[in-house]
């Protein structure tokens, strides 16, 4: 019992302090759209954190979805697990074959997720994988690190941005 005591006691060094402050306090956004005159449609994930000297952007793969903050609930409803859970599979004395193996198996077993479709598909498929994500955490025991009303906007080629679900102003009022 003492031994517990002792080590709550223990106050972390800075270098570990400053890991764990730097782990903990990042963050990111999205910005998307097209260049005149052709309308080229890019979106972009701008990345930040503690340790950076400057923010990181990285283009995004047109048609390939991405899933951040709580992404791994995404993974399993999708592909039946994340790559976590892949992973200790594959490196568990249970498994026999390797981590290609298990992806081959998993990848049969896996829920379609769209390509390409109209866009009320989209703008439905990614409000149902926010939605998911939010009731998810909601009753995990996990830290609730998403939640709140759900807002989505649209840029299309042939259009400028526009709210598809957007919360009034005076919604903070209530």
């Amino acid at each position: 019992m003492e031994k517990e005591d002792e080590d709550q006691d223990e106050e972390l060094s800075e270098e570990e302090e400053l890991e764990l402050l730097i782990e903990e306090y990042r963050g990111g956004f999205c910005i998307g759209g097209y260049w005149l005159p052709d309308r080229t449609p890019e979106a972009y994930e701008i990345t930040y954190h503690l340790g950076m000297d400057s923010p990181e952007s990285q283009q995004l793969q047109y048609g390939r979805p991405r899933f951040w903050g709580w992404g791994n609930l995404i993974e399993r409803l999708l592909f039946g697990m994340d790559m976590s859970v892949m992973n200790l599979i594959s490196e568990s004395d249970f498994w026999q074959g390797d981590l290609a193996d298990l992806v081959k198996l998993i990848q049969e077993k896996c829920l379609i997720q769209p390509t390409i479709v109209p866009i009320r598909e989209a703008i439905d498929w990614i409000h149902a994988s926010i939605y998911t994500t939010i009731k998810s955490m909601k009753f995990s025991h996990l830290a609730p690190v998403c939640g709140g009303p759900i807002e989505l906007a649209v840029i299309m080629t042939d259009r400028s941005f526009r709210w598809v679900r957007h919360k009034g102003l005076d919604s903070a009022l209530v």
